[in-house]
């Protein structure tokens, strides 16, 4: 197992001294940057697991590695990820002490160390260890050939590893076959050849062959300290390869020639012996480690000098064990104290710090005039500062104590023209002297000028309080803009920050409270500027308007106090506002100026804006680059382009000219999820399975920029429960809870330091398990449960009804061939006995005709019966066939005639034994009372079924009846209501003397 890791947060990282190095001007042409480079360090106070480096690697991702003597480091701009031996666990690092580490196509990171050979694969996060007892001792350096072989360079010769059978070999690079190999390097020409650095010198090594040529340096290149050497060969874009020695400097072999001459490190401390590692950058510069760091122009036979680490004495000079160059061009030195870090992409400017600081941090205004003066106008008076120094001199001589000034504006002519607290101080140069004079805007009151802008002989004059006025530079007189009504009254109060004329017949003006007004000078009106009314942004934030600028292709710029920046053009329709969400650091801008090469530069609470409005992209200078925020400050243009932030901690120069803005889009990463209290390692795109209930999640994201990371910015979503982009700032986590069973895909994007975004970025898909009761198998288990009951509860019903079906069919049966034969066989008999009888004996005529006439009437019961246990006749269309047969032949006999109407419905209603029979057996009695007592000549019966209801109705144009004075008690009329009430059904007798007689039911049948 992986010993557990250790994570360090880089807090101090950023607030950490910046050591300054100053580099020679043929460096300073290199790095293109006309200031002194900065270098960033980063020691175990930061969380390296030590100090001492002896190699670095960036890996495919881009993280960057670093092998100390004591342990593992992965460092991805924020925090140390460190891998160390934990003794007894077979599967951790090896060996603490790391010298060499490379990453193969298969992006596995091989490890050297001091007792041999580990790796590390970045998608399970394990290690393995190689226990080669050919391989014992130092691994220097590493290459994987065409064939995915990995040959290595080692204290005890040069091996390959067939990775696939974990097999090793040694290759004889000389008559011992164990030689000492610091450095391997492909031959940039013939892939089948390899250059060695040895302790004799340079070797080529033929893999196919494996024959070998020697070039020998003439001295034993790895002395003492030969393990503090690696990765020392190098070869350049010309061929020409170059090795480090530990007391003769760096060699040089010729390979046209085979020549092989030395080189003396030469520095400010007298000429380096020791050379410890060569590294080639991307722009073809051969960097040198040894008592420090040396850039060597091979071309030129020159070496540079750089002092990372800043020491004093050169003498002193922390030596340098690793050098890399990473794919964005920033330089890692690996030194014995640290790792100090070169971005020549960072903004260089330079800070004097100021001989009164509270002076000039309360500049209200600096002007430059025209022979290079720097003039500041604060509230203590007038002075002048020298920028490069930050020395200030007081020059209240010239306007006397007490004055605060606030404001100012260069003219045409040079002269400086100062708003102060009663109207405005004019300095101007005559016979190289300096003179002031005063024009007070009120005798009677003071009245403080905060805004001025000059046009064509006038000055623009915007006070506090009391409106605008307009001073006339040649007439020397003060003339207050007055407006027709109603805004006469409002004019005249305004305060006024900001002024910038548009025409000569018009102006913007920006006050504190009122926003901004359109100034109309020929029709004396005055416009509120309505920005805000199309945009979701409160208009309280952006009543106070602290700056207005017009840029050099006209567009205008607005600064407010909170309302953030908003750009519009000359026809004023149009506003776009810049926020936080937009890339500000800060929505309170205080001024506004633009740089030679376009961008806008912002003064705000927060630090410095640097806005390209070309391309959208920001660049933002804040506490963590040295300036002081929160505080007053003030931004001036130099007249050569550079810009001078003043504030409490100095004079902050920035060169304009040479602004490199990072482009590169920065790689993102998911790099850990948490699901409850596991911890799931996390390397690539994937699909993550949890289970039911671990529903609380969090992910850990970083992206790979590491030009001031601290600026990243980051978003995220949450597909299936985030509807729209989160922004994170800087927050490198994202954390939901009670996460409900489904499939989710986390989004995550991020920025670099100038606002460039990935917008591919990076994502992860986790599937959270539906609980047991509500899983797929567990309703089909419930759906197949369910149908089985049904099926058994149908297949029991069904066994009942055919059992019944059988019983009735039995009886049915039986009841014809033993009842009713015997029935018929008396009613047969008696009626021969009958035909014999003599007619005088007429009691026994009369007995027999009685048991014909019960035998007959049983017989049709019989009948009745078993016609209605019969399975067959459950349709209502065999009731009807046997109730139309009855009806027919009864009622033909009483000479009436019957009209019969069914509905189609009827075809195939069923109806159970019981209302079948009780059903017919009203029909039955009300058709034998039509025929034995109606007197009728025309009988109906209609049978439909509708609304769930069967209807029987059965009607005469008989003589009718009184149903209250019926004979014999009106047996039959009783006996169908009986049996209509006993199946549920609906009886109705309607009938009155001499109006015939109508019988209806209503049965709702049963679903039996």
């Amino acid at each position: 197992m992986l010993r557990k890791k250790h994570f360090y947060t880089l807090h101090t990282f950023v607030c950490k001294a910046v050591f300054t190095t100053v580099l020679s001007l043929c460096l300073q042409s290199i790095f293109a940057q006309p200031s002194k480079p900065v270098f960033e360090i980063i020691t175990a106070a930061e969380g390296l697991s030590h100090n001492k480096v002896q190699c670095i690697l960036q890996d495919h991702q881009g993280y960057i590695w670093f092998g100390t003597v004591y342990g593992l480091n992965r460092y991805d701009g924020y925090t140390f990820r460190t891998f160390e031996n934990t003794p007894g666990d077979t599967a951790s690092l090896a060996n603490n002490n790391i010298v060499s580490l490379f990453q193969d196509s298969k992006h596995i990171i091989w490890i050297g160390s001091s007792t041999g050979l580990s790796s590390y694969n970045p998608v399970t996060n394990k290690f393995t260890n190689y226990n080669f007892p050919l391989l014992q001792g130092y691994v220097y350096d590493f290459f994987e050939d065409a064939d995915r072989t990995l040959w290595l360079a080692g204290s005890n010769g040069l091996f390959s590893l067939d990775q696939y059978r974990r097999q090793i070999t040694r290759h004889p690079t000389d008559n011992n076959g164990r030689e000492n190999i610091q450095g391997i390097v492909p031959d940039q020409q013939n892939k089948n050849i390899l250059w060695l650095s040895t302790e004799t010198g340079f070797r080529k090594y033929n893999m196919q062959s494996g024959k070998t040529v020697s070039y020998p340096v003439g001295v034993t290149a790895f002395e003492d300290i030969s393990k503090e050497i690696t990765h020392n060969i190098i070869q350049t874009p010309d061929g020409n390869l170059w090795m480090s020695t530990t007391n003769n400097g760096i060699y040089k072999l010729d390979v046209n020639s085979g020549q092989v001459s030395g080189k003396v490190i030469s520095g400010p401390a007298g000429n380096a012996k020791t050379a410890t590692c060569l590294s080639l950058s991307s722009d073809s510069t051969l960097w040198v480690g040894s008592e420090g760091l040396y850039r060597y122009n091979y071309r030129k036979d020159l070496f540079t000098y750089v002092n990372p680490l800043q020491e004093e004495n050169p003498n002193a000079a922390t030596r340098v064990r690793s050098i890399q160059a990473d794919k964005n061009g920033i330089l890692w030195v690996g030194t014995e104290r640290g790792i100090a870090i070169y971005d020549p992409k960072l903004y260089g400017f330079t800070t004097a710090k100021a001989e009164y600081p509270f002076t000039l941090q309360s500049a209200n205004t600096i002007i430059e005039d025209k022979t290079g003066n720097f003039w500041v106008g604060n509230y203590v008076g007038l002075g002048t500062v020298d920028i490069t120094s930050g020395i200030y001199t007081n020059r209240n001589n010239l306007i006397g104590q007490g004055v605060a000034i606030y404001t100012g504006v260069r003219a045409p002519d040079g002269s400086i023209w100062f708003g102060a607290d009663n109207g405005l101080i004019h300095l101007f140069s005559h016979n190289n002297e300096w003179k002031t004079e005063k024009f007070a805007i009120d005798g009677q009151r003071k009245i403080q000028v905060r805004a001025l802008a000059f046009y064509n002989n006038e000055i623009w004059t915007g006070t506090n309080g009391a409106g605008l006025y307009v001073f006339d530079c040649i007439n020397k007189s003060f003339t207050p803009f007055k407006t027709v009504a109603p805004d006469a009254k409002n004019a005249a109060s305004l305060s006024i920050a900001a002024i910038t004329v548009l025409s000569a017949d018009s102006l913007l003006i920006g006050t504190k409270g009122k926003g901004v007004l359109l100034v109309l000078r020929n029709a004396k009106k005055v416009q509120k500027i309505e920005f805000v009314k199309q945009q979701e942004i409160s208009a309280i934030d952006n009543a106070i308007i602290n700056a207005i600028y017009e840029d050099k292709k006209k567009h205008l710029w607005i600064g407010t106090d909170g309302g953030g920046l908003w750009k519009t053009d000359a026809t004023l329709n149009n506003f776009f506002n810049y926020s936080i969400k937009n890339g500000l650091q800060s929505t309170s801008i205080s001024q506004i100026t633009e740089d030679d090469k376009g961008q806008v530069w912002l003064n705000t609470s927060l630090g410095l804006e640097v806005i390209d409005p070309d391309h959208n992209r920001f660049v933002h200078y804040s506490a963590k680059d040295g300036l002081s925020i929160n505080q007053q400050d003030y931004l001036v243009k130099k007249s050569n382009g550079d810009l001078v932030r003043v504030d409490f901690n100095g004079l902050h120069t920035f060169h304009s000219s040479t602004i490199n803005l990072n482009k590169e889009v920065p790689p993102v990463y998911i790099t850990q999820m948490q699901v409850m209290d596991k911890t799931i390692h996390v390397y690539q795109d994937t699909v993550i399975h949890l289970r039911y209930g671990e529903n609380y999640i969090s992910f850990t994201y970083v992206a790979l920029n590491f030009t001031q990371s601290f600026k990243n910015r980051y978003a995220y979503m949450l597909d299936g429960l985030d509807k729209k982009w989160v922004e994170a700032g800087d927050r490198r986590f994202a954390t939901y809870a009670n996460i409900a069973p489904g499939t989710y895909t986390f989004h995550v994007k991020a920025a670099n330091n100038n606002g460039i975004w990935n917008e591919g970025g990076a994502k992860i898909t986790f599937i959270i398990s539906q609980p047991w009761w509500n899983t797929w198998w567990f309703y089909t288990v419930v759906i197949l449960s369910i149908v089985a009951i049904v099926y058994i509860i149908f297949q029991a019903k069904l066994r009942q009804k055919v059992k019944a079906i059988e019983v009735r069919n039995t009886i049915s049966r039986d009841l014809h061939d033993e009842v009713g034969s015997t029935l018929s066989s008396i009613g047969f008999l008696s009626s021969m006995a009958l035909n014999d009888a003599e007619e005088a004996n007429s009691r026994i005529v009369s007995t027999l005709t009685t048991i014909n006439e019960s035998s007959t009437r049983m017989l049709d019961a019989m009948n009745d019966i078993i016609w209605n246990i019969q399975p067959k006749n459950d349709t209502v269309q065999n009731i009807i066939a046997r109730m139309v047969a009855f009806a027919s032949d009864l009622l033909e006999s009483r000479k009436i005639n019957l009209h019969l109407q069914t509905g189609k419905s009827l075809e195939n209603l069923h109806l159970g034994i019981t209302e079948r029979h009780n059903f017919y057996m009203i029909f039955k009695e009300a058709i034998n009372n039509l025929a034995k007592y109606s007197q009728a000549t025309e009988a109906w019966i209609n049978m439909d079924y509708t609304d769930g209801y069967l209807t029987l109705e059965i009607k005469d144009n008989g003589k009718g009846f009184d149903p209250g004075h019926i004979r014999d008690g009106g047996n039959g009329l009783r006996n169908m209501k009986s049996r209509a009430e006993k199946i549920g059904a609906y009886y109705r007798l309607e009938t009155e003397a001499n109006t015939g007689t109508t019988v209806v039911v209503q049965l709702k049948p049963s679903k039996d």
